[in-house]
């Protein structure tokens, strides 16, 4: 049973973008299953700069409407 609760090395192709993040915590919860962030829309400066901390390769689209 404690074997199971270890965390895994998932090893997967997918890839998730990040639209009108409504959950910060999405991208680094996806992360931590393989699956790769590569981009995100977000126009606020703060949440912008901890994702780029975290993910710097991610692509930033800000404003999706301009």
């Amino acid at each position: 049973m404690k074997d199971a609760m270890i965390k895994k090395d998932y090893n997967t192709n997918l890839t998730i973008g990040s639209l009108f993040r409504w959950y910060r915590g999405l991208p680094l919860a996806a992360s931590s299953y393989g699956i790769t962030p590569t981009w995100a829309s977000e126009v606020e400066t703060a949440p912008i700069s901890i994702t780029k901390r975290h993910f710097p390769n991610m692509f930033h689209l800000s404003d999706i409407t301009k």
